[in-house]
């Protein structure tokens, strides 16, 4: 019957392959007084790599009610990709993990320090009547959530 089975997902391989290729890292220049661009000093926010099912959509700074200045708040985008177990990922090179959906907030940010992580609406207009600070996102297969988060 598994072979009869359709494919639902594609490999975790084919995930990291397509994030690669659909995402690749561009370095940014800046203008030098002699006219040669010259690199940028390098930004890692994050502590260490996420898990492989993991994609960060969007981290973004959300425009204050009051000022036209950002708000002390931000925009977290989480995306959980579901994939089939059944492709083997041995001899692939592939060197990374999953942790079934959660993150621990504290142990994400190289740097920096959450103060607060609230769910809301993907849009940000609505928070969950039941919403309050949590320490860990917990996420299932092909999930996107949205989340207030407020860096000190």
């Amino acid at each position: 019957n598994e072979e009869k089975a359709s494919v639902s997902f594609p490999s975790l391989l084919s995930h990291m392959t397509s994030s690669f290729l659909n995402h690749p890292v561009i370095p940014m220049t800046t203008y030098a007084d002699s006219g040669v661009p010259e690199m940028l000093n390098g930004f890692s926010p994050l502590i260490s790599s996420m898990p492989c099912d993991m994609h960060i959509v969007n981290l973004r700074t959300i425009q204050s009610k009051v000022d036209t200045e950002p708000s002390d708040e931000a925009a977290l985008i989480l995306h959980r990709k579901g994939f089939d177990c059944r492709f083997s990922n041995r001899d692939t090179g592939l060197l990374c993990s999953t942790t079934q959906g959660k993150i621990k907030v504290h142990k994400l940010f190289n740097k920096f320090r959450v103060e607060s992580l609230t769910p809301a609406s993907l849009s940000l207009m609505h928070s969950p009547p039941d919403a309050r600070n949590i320490s860990e996102i917990n996420m299932s297969s092909m999930e996107i959530n949205t989340f207030r988060i407020r860096l000190r």
